[in-house]
């Protein structure tokens, strides 16, 4: 429900800044970054790039989801009065971690914020990416790593970076937390919609094309973005998107399980009846939440009493089915066209915490995984024979076979088994294959093209824990990343100089994009192993 304006005062401002925005949409790009109107108020960046960019930051976007709005639908926000001077980083959400990168937002529960990058030139509205971070639904934000000034300039795009509700405060489900449709959990979902909405209704002003927008996003970025296109509730609001290393597919816990964990996690913070744990749920700090609820950052907690799922649920809301079946049957918005893909070393450091030097480990690493995927997802992957089709002697040492088929199971080939799915409903759909590793120097030597990597090329960072790696190969693999991904968002046909013309893909041929040093059209994607894999993946998947 949306927020009753009550004064006459603020009836006026709001009325006179929609008036505002109607003019603004057919006026130039704002090149000097200033008052640009949006439906809640004026907003001032600054100039970045050389001047080439405008640079907004901590726009809000939605009410500030505390008080009785904690664990609730995101609500619409009060205009603001005079200008929302937009040239710091708004807060970050709640989270436990430590970023690799330098963090200079604070973390607080009122985070609903997005930020903006346009380039100062031209006239003609041009196409909007909004980026949605990764972190296992447990941690980041639409900041620092994600300043989003090179793909703006290079891409000739309107970038934007959200922020979303995480962890428990962003995904916890409680009977005693149903709205009144009956459903809980997935707020953060409905803050990326809520984003996504209010980019559709202001950006013209920022000199975006608001029927032309692309999401896009990595892991639990990516796995939001599919889930966006398959929800009922964003019908229509973009027309590309692009799942990188977003396994969708395995967000497969119901409401009711959803609901058992929650109420546990509620006990243990001392909210243990059911009656009154949405007001205590409401009442204690933020802080407790992140700190006194064990979660894991790979999409699911290790079941036991101190851990805790904390992610997207199938609510019959948002999310109204099984994502396998939404997308088998065509129950999502098959209008939409959509590259996805994932990289060669995914699980190089997803899985350093665990010891597996023998064969023996090996299978009992699987056997652990497996009983944690049933009891946390009711999944069972592993149907048996992946000692044997990763045998530990083809590889350097058993982990490095665990490694290899933990990047199948997860990413490589469920992410084949999205491409087809989609692909019958949506002919214009694309698969990439990322192999480039971005560095060979410590700690990332021996960690290949891992989880993440190629977001360094797609936003043109080159710089991490004070590293440099902008060698001419980096350079050049970014810049036909930037190409492909701007021209698909521009026109929903990824192309760019120098690159081979990437072909639609079909289940028949498996085509996809090899993105390495040099970039490649290839067929018949990993087969050997996702022919086996594929099988578990469906028959886990599809009930």
């Amino acid at each position: 429900m949306r927020t009753i304006i009550k004064t006459v005062k603020q009836i006026v401002c709001a009325a006179s800044f929609v008036l505002l925005c109607a003019s603004a949409a057919t006026a130039a790009l704002p090149k000097d970054c200033k008052n640009v109107p949006t439906d809640k108020g004026l907003v001032s960046g600054k100039l970045a790039l050389k001047g080439t960019v405008c640079d907004y930051r901590g726009i809000p976007y939605a009410a500030p989801p505390i008080g009785e709005l904690r664990f609730a639908q995101t609500r619409d926000r009060e205009p603001w009065t005079g200008t929302l001077e937009a040239v710091k980083w708004g807060g970050k959400c709640p989270q436990n971690y430590k970023p690799i990168v330098s963090s200079s937002e604070p973390s607080d529960e009122s985070c609903l914020y997005l930020n903006i990058w346009h380039p100062v030139a031209g006239d003609k509205p041009k196409p909007v990416m909004i980026f949605i971070h990764g972190g296992g639904f447990l941690y980041g934000s639409g900041s620092e790593l994600f300043s989003s000034e090179h793909l703006a300039a290079r891409g000739d795009v309107v970038a934007v970076t959200i922020n979303y509700r995480l962890g428990a405060l962003g995904f916890l489900s409680h009977p005693a937390l149903r709205d009144e449709d009956g459903h809980s959990g997935n707020y953060g979902l409905y803050d990326q919609l809520a984003a996504i909405k209010w980019v559709k209704k202001n950006i013209a002003n920022f000199g975006g094309d608001p029927n032309n927008i692309t999401i896009f996003g990595e892991s639990a970025g990516g796995m939001s973005v599919g889930l966006q296109l398959a929800s009922p509730l964003a019908r229509g609001l973009f027309k590309q998107a692009i799942i990188e290393s977003g396994p969708t597919l395995i967000v497969n816990m119901p409401l009711d399980a959803a609901e058992q964990i929650g109420v546990k996690a509620a006990a243990k913070l001392g909210c243990d009846n059911i009656k009154t744990a949405a007001d205590c749920l409401r009442r204690i700090p933020a802080e407790r939440f992140v700190k006194e609820l064990k979660m894991d950052i790979f999409f699911f907690a290790v079941p036991g009493e101190e851990n805790f799922y904390t992610g997207p649920i199938v609510d019959g809301g948002f999310i109204p089915d099984n994502p396998y079946r939404i997308f088998k049957y065509g129950n999502f918005d098959s209008s939409v066209k959509v590259i996805l893909g994932s990289n060669k070393d995914e699980a190089s450091i997803l899985a350093t915490s665990k010891k597996i030097e023998s064969n023996e480990q090996f299978d009992a690493t699987i056997k652990s995984d497996t009983e944690m995927l049933r009891e946390a997802f009711g999944l069972e992957p592993f149907a048996g024979g992946l000692l044997d089709l990763y045998p530990t002697a083809s590889y350097q040492n058993p982990k490095a076979a665990y490694n290899d088929m933990l990047c199948d199971l997860a990413f490589t080939c469920t992410t084949r088994v999205l491409a087809g799915l989609i692909s019958k409903w949506q002919p214009d759909t694309y698969l990439y294959y990322f192999s480039k590793a971005p560095t060979s120097q410590p700690p990332f030597d021996k960690a290949g093209a891992f989880h993440g990597s190629e977001l360094v090329f797609v936003f043109r960072k080159f710089a991490l824990m004070g590293m440099r790696f902008d060698s001419k190969e980096n350079l050049a693999v970014s810049d036909s990343m930037i190409s492909l991904w701007s021209s698909f968002a521009r026109s929903g046909v990824p192309t760019a100089a120098g690159v081979p013309a990437w072909p639609k893909y079909d289940t028949a041929t498996e085509p996809h994009l090899r993105i390495d040093v040099s970039l490649a059209v290839e067929f018949k994607f990993k087969s050997d192993s996702c022919s086996v894999l594929e099988k578990n993946i469906r028959t886990a998947f599809d009930k």
